[in-house]
């Protein structure tokens, strides 16, 4: 949110601080022909694809939130078992879900 802002439109708080213009998230279905491209942000999310803008292949303001190493949910996860890389993977879909519900009409 702080940098492609609350709503995706590319104005968060961080906007200031950028080098270059936060991307506009909410049109990311329109710029690949009509089609949400879940693969593609999947492999930018979680660091198998690198994007100039966002430096570091961590990103600097959650890169670390979605890392296995410190992804510290097994503390809940006591008497089940418990997929560290399962957990990641389901908060990188749950933010792509909400990135596909941001998508312009």
């Amino acid at each position: 949110m702080v940098c492609h802002g609350p709503v995706g439109k590319g104005d968060g708080s961080y906007g200031e601080l950028l080098k270059r213009p936060a991307t506009d998230v909410t049109i990311l279905k329109k710029k690949n022909g009509g089609v949400f491209p879940v693969e593609r942000l999947s492999a930018v999310i979680d660091g198998r694809e690198y994007i100039k803008e966002h430096g570091e292949r961590e990103m600097p303001i959650w890169g670390k939130q979605y890392s296995m190493e410190t992804a510290a949910a097994a503390e809940h996860y006591v008497d089940v078992p418990y997929d560290q890389e399962m957990f990641v993977r389901a908060r990188i879909l749950a933010l792509i879900d909400y990135l596909n519900r941001l998508q312009a009409k």
